[in-house]
């Protein structure tokens, strides 16, 4: 059947296909506004997890630090998370599904990071990813770059009960 305006005339191909647009935009920003969720969500939980074990690969850091920006007003980079101690850091790219593109966006940041954050110039750099899922190929190519890998883990569960009570 086909739609009509509120005059009942029939909806012309420019009004239809702006209508078709409209949706488009609409499905567009839903599925931008999960996808963000979810990104908060694992950079959430990876920034309280290194709050709680400041240790990776056995170096001890001092510092986390989440979505740090860095660089010159216009040309900015956010770092999803860098780790600090006087001697190193590590900047820590978080993804809910760390794909193979994620690798090259960490690359570019350790490229960067020096310039962005002159107190870098002379520490130790590593590098990281970090998702709640990450192919196997990809922590594999992780490796081979020579970065760490951190994956979400069962069983981690910090529970804040210091207010309960019973139903009434």
């Amino acid at each position: 059947m086909p739609q009509h305006s509120k005059t009942d005339q029939p909806l012309g191909f420019e009004d239809r296909l702006q209508r078709l647009f409209d949706l488009h935009d609409k499905i567009a920003d839903q599925v931008g506004g999960l996808s963000k969720s979810q990104g908060d969500a694992a950079e959430e939980f990876f920034v309280n997890s290194l709050q709680d074990n400041k240790t990776v690969g056995g170096i001890r850091f001092d510092e986390v630090h989440a979505q740090v920006k860095g660089g010159e007003p216009g040309r900015q980079q956010e770092y999803d998370i860098i780790l600090n101690n006087g001697q190193a850091a590590a900047v820590i790219e978080v993804k809910y599904t760390v794909r193979q593109r994620d690798l090259a966006q960490l690359e570019q940041q350790l490229q960067r990071i020096r310039r962005d954050f002159p107190s870098y110039k002379k520490k130790i750099l590593y590098g990281g990813i970090a998702g709640f899922s990450i192919p196997s190929a990809v922590a594999q190519a992780a490796h081979v770059k020579g970065f760490f890998v951190l994956r979400r883990r069962g069983g981690l569960l910090r529970v804040d009960a210091t207010t309960m009570k019973p139903a009434a």
